[in-house]
């Protein structure tokens, strides 16, 4: 059962790039939970599963997780990290 829904736009030129983050209902597995996530990156989507001893730690992960890829693949663009370093902000916007 999908909980969650997010748009983010990544400022870019000549146009904004757009993400969407989907988030799951935790499920029960034999010893532990999963919690299922997507990202709709522009190369294509990415779907994981973050594991917790249960459900609220499972949705936690993964929360953590969706951002450090969001971090992960935005900084490790050249333009992007010279940006960084240059003292810019990485703009993202988002809607609910």
């Amino acid at each position: 059962m999908l909980v969650v829904t997010h748009e983010l736009f990544v400022k870019s030129q000549p146009a904004d790039v757009r993400i969407e983050i989907r988030v799951y209902q935790p499920i029960q597995f034999e010893k532990d939970w999963g919690c299922r996530y997507e990202i709709d990156w522009p190369e294509g989507s990415k779907v994981l599963i973050a594991y917790g001893l249960d459900a609220l730690q499972a949705l936690v992960i993964a929360l953590k997780l969706i951002g450090t890829e969001l971090y992960n693949q935005y900084l490790s663009c050249r333009s992007v990290a010279a940006s960084v370093r240059q003292g810019r902000r990485l703009r993202l916007s988002g809607t609910a």
